[in-house]
């Protein structure tokens, strides 16, 4: 990240066009380009939009994957955002910035996937698309030379994700979702608190 990046870096700041501009303009970037290129790629498939990486986290130099289940409406909306980012206009996303910064994880050894990466105007998630995404994910992984862990954020990241990154040699972290429907009940609430501890513990594991 360069000094000038930072005054971007803010919950909710891609709701702004010109930080979305300039954000796209950073896509060109080394850390970022194979990724861009992976994602075109990608969306030639036409299985639904897939929304970049966000050039401000890692990119190729990512040492933790969080791995998310699916992007939303908000990424192909008249204002979308195009990216999965912790910077998005919305709770989750509001919620994975907060959470990260109280486990003191430095974005710039990050990045953000989901294990169905494409949206399909609906939040539903078939089987098919989680196979379609697990094998995705096999493929982007790839993108990833200095990758040493993966948090498995959700149900459906585990349930999917898991058997892709078994014998992979890459240690696997396994939390709730940060989306606030997560957090009802009680039982539930306290896994919910517990996140950014966890994510700390994953990201000390990978940062030595």
């Amino acid at each position: 990240m360069r000094p000038d990046d930072q005054a971007d870096d803010y919950p909710g700041s891609l709701a702004d066009p010109a930080v979305r501009a300039r954000r796209v303009a950073m896509l060109d970037r080394a850390h970022a380009r194979p990724l861009a290129d992976h994602v075109r790629r990608m969306r030639e498939e036409r299985l639904g939009f897939v929304p970049d990486l966000d050039p401000l986290d890692g990119g190729i130099e990512a040492r933790l994957l969080f791995l998310l289940e699916k992007p939303g409406p908000r990424v192909v909306s008249p204002d979308g955002v195009g990216f999965v980012s912790r910077n998005n206009p919305d709770p989750t996303a509001r919620n994975c910035s907060a959470f990260m910064m109280q486990a003191g994880i430095d974005p710039r050894q990050v990045a953000i996937w989901n294990i169905v990466p494409w949206w399909n105007g609906t939040m539903a998630i078939t089987a098919a698309e989680c196979r379609a995404g697990a094998a995705a994910l096999r493929v982007i992984l790839e993108l990833f030379p200095r990758l040493r862990g993966v948090v498995l954020v959700g149900n459906r990241a585990a349930e999917h994700g898991a058997p892709v990154l078994d014998g992979s040699g890459l240690t696997l972290f396994r939390t709730v979702h940060p989306g606030l429907q997560a957090r009802a009940g009680p039982r539930s609430r306290d896994r919910w608190l517990a996140i950014p501890e966890l994510w700390r513990d994953a990201w000390q594991a990978v940062a030595d």
